[in-house]
C-alpha cells in the first residue's frame, strides 16, 4: 500500500547534458499530470505524460524537466519555418508596421528552433530515464507515508473491532430483555388463545428486529478483507468502497437497536471509520 503524497528526483548525465527530472505528487480522485519541458520539446508533452501515466496510477502528478550542459552547441533551424514567417511578415507589413524585425523575438517564435528527429529520440530516450528515476525515488517516499497510514488504520480498526464484539454482547442480553418483558406482559393480560397467538407471532418478529447477527457476521467480513487490502497496491478505491458498505451495516445496527448505551458504541464506530476514511482518501 503506498501514499499518494510524494517527491522524487531522477538524473542522467551523458554526452555532456545533465537531464534533471522532478516529479511530486497530492491525493486526487483519478489521474492527472502536469508535464513541464525545457523551450524546443513542448511536441514530446503528450508522449511524456502517457508514459508518467503507465508507472503512476491514482494522484495529481507535477512533472519538471530540465537540460544542463553543452551551451556551445548550436541548436538546429528549422528552415521550412523560417520561410513561413518571414513570407507572413512580409505580407503583413505592407498593412501594419512591425518596425525592425527583432532576431531574438524571431528565434522565440514556435517550432522556429528545433532538433533533428534523431536529437530528438535521444532526448526523448534520456528524458524517460529521467522520469523512471524519479518514480523509483518518489515512490520510495510513497511507501514510507504508505506504512504510517497503515498503522493508523489497523489501530482505527482494532478500535472498532473491540466496539463491534461489545455491540454484539449488549444485543445478546436486550434482545432477551425485550422478549421476556413481552412474554410478562402478554401474561399479565391474560388473552384468549387467539389473542395470545397474534400476540406470540409479534414476539417472533420482535426477536427478528432486535436480531442483528447478519449485520455484525457481514461487518467482521469487511473489516477482515480490508485488513487484506493493506498488503496490495493500488487499492484505494476498494478500500473506499469498504467502508461505504461497513457504514451501511453500522446504520442497521443503530436503526435496529435504538438502545443508549449501543446508541454511544455506534456513534464510536462511525467516528473510526469516518478517521480510517480520511486517511484512505490519500491512498493510491
Amino acid at each position: 500500500m503506498k501514499s499518494m503524497t510524494g517527491y522524487g528526483t531522477g538524473i542522467i548525465e551523458e554526452d555532456g547534458y545533465q537531464i534533471k527530472c522532478e516529479i511530486s505528487s497530492v491525493n486526487h480522485r483519478f489521474f492527472e499530470a502536469k508535464v513541464i519541458l525545457p523551450d524546443n520539446f513542448e511536441n514530446m508533452k503528450v508522449e511524456l505524460t502517457q508514459y508518467v501515466r503507465n508507472s503512476c496510477v491514482r494522484g495529481k502528478y507535477h512533472v519538471k524537466i530540465a537540460i544542463a550542459g553543452s551551451e556551445d552547441k548550436i541548436p538546429a533551424i528549422n528552415m521550412k519555418k523560417v520561410d513561413s514567417y518571414i513570407e507572413l511578415y512580409k505580407k503583413l507589413s505592407d498593412k501594419v508596421d512591425f518596425g525592425e524585425l527583432d532576431f531574438v523575438s524571431f528565434l522565440s517564435l514556435p517550432d522556429v528552433l528545433s532538433t533533428d528527429s534523431v536529437e530528438r529520440n535521444l532526448f526523448l530516450e534520456k528524458f524517460k530515464r529521467a522520469i523512471d528515476k524519479a518514480v523509483v525515488s518518489m515512490n520510495m517516499v510513497k511507501v514510507e507515508e504508505g506504512k504510517a497510514t497503515e498503522k493508523f488504520i489497523l489501530e482505527e480498526l482494532g478500535i472498532v473491532e473491540t466496539l463491534v464484539v461489545d455491540i454484539k454482547k449488549i444485543s445478546g442480553g436486550l434482545k432477551a430483555k425485550k422478549i421476556e418483558v413481552a412474554k410478562k406482559r402478554i401474561e399479565e393480560l391474560k388473552l384468549d388463545k387467539l389473542s395470545q397467538s397474534c400476540v406470540e407471532q409479534e414476539i417472533v418478529y420482535l426477536a427478528d428486529r432486535y436480531d442483528i447477527s447478519e449485520e455484525i457476521q457481514r461487518l467482521g467480513t469487511h473489516i477482515y478483507n480490508f485488513k487484506e487490502m493493506l498488503q496490495k497496491e493500488h487499492v484505494g478505491k476498494k478500500m473506499g468502497f469498504l467502508l461505504q458498505e461497513m457504514g451501511r451495516e453500522v446504520n442497521t445496527i443503530g436503526s435496529k437497536l435504538p438502545d443508549s448505551d449501543i446508541s454511544f458504541e455506534v456513534v464510536r464506530i462511525k467516528d473510526g471509520l469516518e478517521k480510517i476514511r480520511e486517511q484512505v482518501q490519500n491512498v493510491e
